[in-house]
């Protein structure tokens, strides 16, 4: 049986757990983040892991280019290269995971994007594969809330979908 170590069955259901880099404990008030994948079945559990961020970025050090899968990444799966990952990979945090203010529409598996903050910049990587899916309810009058709320701080939010890149309220 393939040991997945980000896999954890609580209270016979599965969790996705990732550990908070330790420069984030102090912001985050924890050293690992715990979401719930919705099932007892371990497959089916393994098959709501979301992947995304094996795919929409792009990664330098891996030579892996924006929208394209990661060759370490095995559909159903996950990471083939977990435990040597690069430092970029291992520190990664979508905010799905870390803000609990978003809803499960906000779900990578569910949205189809990937969502994270860089500084006062909110990133949003939407799946080439779903055409202005981050244009639609519910996502947009969010995207806009959140440019709105971070504008008088200097932030901003980026979408960027394909070779698209949008600044949300501008």
């Amino acid at each position: 049986m393939t040991v997945y170590p980000w896999l954890t069955l609580r209270n016979r259901t599965y969790y996705l757990r990732a550990p908070v880099p330790a420069d984030l404990h102090e912001a985050l008030k924890k050293t690992q983040i715990w979401k719930s994948l919705g099932t007892q079945d371990r497959r089916k559990a393994i098959e709501n892991a979301c992947t995304l961020c094996c795919r929409l970025p792009d990664i330098d050090d891996l030579e892996k280019p924006a929208d394209e899968w990661c060759r370490h990444c095995i559909a159903g799966e996950g990471c083939s290269i977990y435990a040597e990952r690069p430092k970029l990979c291992r520190d990664f945090l979508c905010r799905w995971m870390t803000d609990d203010r978003l809803g499960d529409e906000w779900d990578p598996l569910t949205s189809h994007m990937m969502v994270y903050g860089q500084g006062q910049q909110t990133t949003v990587l939407a799946d080439p594969d779903c055409p202005d899916l981050w244009r639609q309810e519910p996502y947009m009058s969010q995207l806009e809330d959140w440019a709105a709320n971070a504008a008088p701080r200097g932030g901003y939010v980026i979408v960027f979908w394909r070779d698209e890149v949008v600044k949300i309220g501008a």
